[in-house]
């Protein structure tokens, strides 16, 4: 019988374990590929329709209009550009999110966690990440509460930017006129 010099038996086992594992790492990314490429119409989420940009400026100035000067030390607009859509495609991400189908649960799933939701919603998703989409807190006298707010176009003119707001636990819009002031946390 030959004898070898040298004892390949654990260089061939350290090769094959390192091949095998390559081999399992490569059917698991082949099966996400296949899971993404093929995923039903039904759960891909479609990007909203643009028309332009909005400066932060633009944002500032419609929360000064309505809440005064001192109102802007409180504002934390992170970016300086967003697209721009109307208040309808705005609306309609809010209803394609589904925030407003959790289940209230006082101190641990209220106002904050609904707001927070959708704020996250649109950040995680194709497209809508860039529109002017954010988290707010009000006072209405003593009281504060979290709900969402957005800068959109009114209609499909698109000559007239507005300052909307939004009660995320049933999707409709607060009337500004009851807001006192407002923060973003």
């Amino acid at each position: 019988m030959w004898h070898w010099p040298f004892d390949y038996k654990p260089l061939y086992e350290k090769y094959y374990r390192q091949y095998t594992v390559a081999s399992d790492q490569a059917a698991l990314w082949q099966k996400k590929y296949f899971e993404l490429k093929n995923k039903p119409a039904d759960q891909i989420i479609p990007e909203p329709v643009t028309y332009g940009f909005i400066s932060s400026t633009q944002i500032i100035e419609l929360f000064v209009d309505k809440f005064g000067i001192e109102v802007v030390p409180m504002l934390k607009i992170k970016d300086g550009t967003f697209k721009a859509t109307t208040v309808e495609e705005m609306m309609f991400g809010v209803v394609l999110s589904g925030v407003s189908k959790m289940i209230y649960e006082p101190e641990f799933c209220d106002c904050d966690d609904f707001s927070f939701a959708l704020t996250g919603w649109f950040c995680l998703h194709k497209g809508w990440q860039a529109l002017p989409f954010g988290s707010v807190t009000d006072f209405i006298g003593v009281a504060h509460h979290n709900q969402n707010c957005f800068v959109a176009y009114e209609d499909m003119t698109l000559k007239k930017l507005v300052l909307k707001f939004i009660e995320p636990q049933d999707n409709r819009f607060v009337d500004p006129a009851k807001i006192e002031l407002v923060t973003m946390p």
